[in-house]
């Protein structure tokens, strides 16, 4: 069973939609904590500290390897967020749409899905991968009824 979080653009003005904009205090919008945790396109690059392709969120921030971001706004309803991002002494926005899955993020950047994999500890991702089979064998039970 997937998650879908997105991000969108604060001025959609989206009747129905639950945008939570950051507080300006570091807080992160209602949401983003549960995608918690450092990542990486590559499961052999985890824990490397020169990792092209890591990226590690805490809070409302998104730390990639030349770029970090923070959340300015969130839709839990439809998952859509933009992040406003620093980088090689450029800034810039970025709408992305995320998507969690047990032991991935799924991240979708102008059209381009990248599938982040979780870096926790093997038992800790264990536990995370059968927590994500259990509730698709009970979704899977629950549409055959």
């Amino acid at each position: 069973m997937k998650i879908t979080y997105l991000v969108a653009a604060a001025t959609l003005g989206l009747a129905g939609c639950a945008v939570a904009p950051s507080d300006g205090k570091g807080t992160p919008p209602a949401g983003i904590a549960a995608l918690a945790g450092d990542y990486n396109l590559a499961r052999t690059e985890c824990g490397q500290p020169n990792s092209l392709t890591s990226l590690s969120v805490t809070g409302g921030n998104f730390r990639f390897y030349e770029s970090s971001c923070t959340v300015s706004s969130y839709d839990q309803t439809t998952g859509d967020a933009v992040l406003a991002c620093t980088g090689e002494g450029s800034n810039f926005t970025r709408n992305v749409r995320l998507e969690s899955a047990p032991g991935e993020l799924h991240m979708t950047d102008d059209g381009v899905t990248l599938t982040y994999l979780s870096c926790a500890a093997p038992d800790a991702q264990r536990t995370i991968d059968a927590a994500g089979a259990a509730a698709r064998s009970a979704a899977i039970t629950a549409s055959v009824m």
